[in-house]
């Protein structure tokens, strides 16, 4: 994730993490419309919460295990399982 915070605008870089290719399928469709659907959702909030434009761009990347992996967990600066 990158978050660049220019003077009118904030750009932001993320990912959307999910364990299986199959739940990779489910939230990008044929059409992208539910990817589409999360990131404008996203960028609406984040704009209220910082009270600014949002550019917001967004990924989908399938890791194993990753809920289980606490290293990796951690490296996404929200804890580990066993905080």
């Amino acid at each position: 994730q990158k978050i660049h915070d220019k003077e009118h605008i904030i750009n932001i870089d993320a990912k959307i993490i999910v364990t299986k290719k199959s739940q990779k399928g489910i939230v990008v469709d044929k059409n992208k419309a539910k990817l589409k659907k999360i990131g404008e959702k996203a960028r609406v909030d984040l704009e209220k919460f910082f009270n600014k434009k949002v550019f917001l761009k967004t990924w989908v990347k399938t890791k194993k295990n990753w809920n289980n992996d606490s290293d990796f967990i951690s490296s996404l600066g929200i804890g580990s399982l066993y905080d």
